[in-house]
Parts: C-alpha cells; structure tokens; sequence
C-alpha cells in the first residue's frame, strides 16, 4: 500500500469551509452571469448581422 496522502479535517478551521463556500457560490453567480451576457451579445451580434444583410 502507498502512502496515505488525504489531508485530516483537523487542519482546517470552520471558517475555511464557510469562506470556500462563499467563493463557490460567488463563483457560480458570476459565470451565470456572463454566460447570460455572452448569450445577450451574441443576440446583438446576429440581430445586428440581420439588418446589414437585409439592406
């Protein structure tokens, strides 16, 4: 067997657990948001396309 190399809960302090969660969750909230911002570009962009096509 190899060395075991899993870190103990002993090491951490409970607010590094409450400080990642809040990382993850801001995190998760700003790709949300720029994934709905790239969306609403790239709507620009084609409706844009549309109307120079158009003319």
């Amino acid at each position: 067997m190899g060395k075991d190399n899993r870190v103990s809960l002993d090491e951490f302090d409970e607010d590094d657990f409450d400080a990642s969660a809040k990382d993850k969750k801001s995190a998760k909230v700003r790709a949300e948001l720029e994934k709905k911002q790239r969306e609403k570009r790239q709507k620009n962009i084609e409706s844009k396309n549309k109307h120079l096509t158009a003319e």
